[in-house]
């Protein structure tokens, strides 16, 4: 949790500073060496066409393809897998509230035209989220596609803005999983401390059944069988730890000639 609280005090302006810095001399190279991949940029302009046709039953914890279906538009093929990895192992995400607002959340960012592929709008959204909960990076502009890292350039303002506005939520929902740790830390201290108060209340009613039992032996010790009494007796160890264990005075309830009858020191 300290790591969670230390992220989310992250100054967002030296965050982008940091996130960029690499970006020009990125795009530099990409354009002096030409490695765009034919292959994918192509694969940037389509939707999952795949999607309208086969009907999949998606679990609810698969949010990166509950958000495919939504929104008919499927991550490149190199990072979905990745982010799929992310989700299952995120402690975060295990969480139902969080994967329902982050599946809503980015169906909603990808409402908005931001005037590039929608593949990438969806796998720059991801990063934004991705990053915002473990301080990483799945899309580091290095996966040569010239063409994803140029659109990457271009709305480099608005995928900081969604950053920020996953980040704003993400703060308020730490806080209160804080709070709800905390709730049941007490409820769980209450609940320990309302069964040590009954096992006390108990322990001094059985204190004076061991008083009662011994009475009625001393009066007529015919009318006691032999094997109430060894019950009695191994009842009367326990009887004792719990009052060693809540420091109940057994001694002052107990007198010598009933501790001397039961074994007790």
């Amino acid at each position: 949790m300290n790591s969670v609280n230390t992220l989310c005090n992250v100054d967002v302006s030296q965050k982008k500073s940091n996130s960029f810095s690499k970006l020009p001399y990125v795009l530099a190279l990409c354009t002096m060496l030409n490695i765009a991949d034919p292959t994918e940029i192509k694969a940037d302009n389509v939707t999952n066409n795949n999607l309208s046709s086969v009907e999949v039953v998606i679990s609810d914890c698969d949010i990166i393809g509950k958000i495919e279906k939504k929104t008919w538009v499927a991550l490149p093929n190199s990072y979905s897998q990745k982010f799929r990895d992310f989700v299952s192992n995120s402690k975060i995400l295990k969480d139902k509230d969080a994967r329902n607002y982050t599946e809503n959340f980015v169906v909603k960012q990808m409402l908005s035209n931001r005037w590039i592929t929608k593949q990438n709008q969806l796998l720059f959204i991801l990063d934004a989220i991705y990053e915002q909960i473990t301080s990483n990076n799945i899309y580091t502009w290095e996966d040569g596609n010239d063409n994803r890292l140029a659109e990457f350039e271009n709305v480099m303002d608005k995928i900081d803005q969604c950053w920020k506005d996953y980040n704003s939520w993400f703060k308020k929902y730490m806080r209160q999983r804080s709070a709800d740790a905390q709730q049941r830390s007490a409820d769980a201290q209450q609940r320990s401390a309302d069964a040590q108060q009954e096992t006390v209340k108990l322990t001094k009613i059985w204190l004076n059944q061991l008083i009662e039992f011994y009475d009625l032996y001393r009066r007529d010790p015919s009318s006691v069988k032999q094997e109430q009494i060894s019950q009695s007796i191994k009842n009367s160890k326990k009887i004792i730890q719990n009052c060693k264990k809540y420091n109940i005075d057994y001694k002052a309830k107990l007198s010598p000639e009933i501790r001397k009858f039961y074994g007790i020191d």
